[in-house]
């Protein structure tokens, strides 16, 4: 059982562009906000939350199944509203890239956009005969995402860039 005040899950980290400060003034800090009504066991999630509400980005990394680690981003792109348009906001988008290596297709990436039920998908794989078969599938990958309610309005499908990690270019 866990005891009350101790934290749930460490693996989840906020990201900020804040910089960090030495552990003299996270004390101080601390300690006036106690004085200001908030439990000192709870200093640390409620300074998380309101760096992610400053800036919403979520990062994870950890194992996914036993002997495989994801490394996980998530985040909510902010597009400036336009003078006039309060009635009627523009449709959120959520951006989010994963990154795992996977005992079958090996190294891959995937790299999703979601705006209102609309979907792009970017994948990529380090091995040759991983990208033949994401791009045999991209007819399934479509009909399992409408069977989720959302359109794949985007697929592609390229090799991942050994020097970044990333997913270069590619049809698909």
């Amino acid at each position: 059982p866990q005891q009350a005040g101790a934290p749930l899950h460490q693996s989840a980290e906020v990201v900020s562009d804040a910089p960090r400060q030495s552990a003299a003034p996270e004390a101080a800090r601390a300690a006036s906000q106690t004085a200001a009504g908030i439990h000192p066991d709870a200093v640390v999630l409620v300074r998380q939350q309101l760096e992610l509400l400053a800036m919403p980005v979520i990062r994870w990394s950890g194992e996914v199944w036993p002997g495989t680690q994801m490394d996980w981003e998530l985040h909510e792109e902010r597009g400036n509203q336009q003078e006039g348009d309060e009635q009627q906001a523009a449709p959120r988008t959520w951006q989010t890239r994963l990154t795992m290596t996977l005992p079958t297709l090996g190294a891959i990436e995937v790299r999703l956009s979601l705006v209102d039920t609309q979907l792009q998908a970017h994948l990529a794989a380090g091995e040759e005969t991983s990208i033949a078969l994401l791009r045999n599938d991209g007819d399934d990958l479509r009909a399992r995402f409408a069977a989720a309610g959302l359109q794949l309005t985007g697929l592609q499908v390229a090799s991942l860039d050994p020097a970044s990690g990333r997913g270069e270019q590619g049809g698909g």
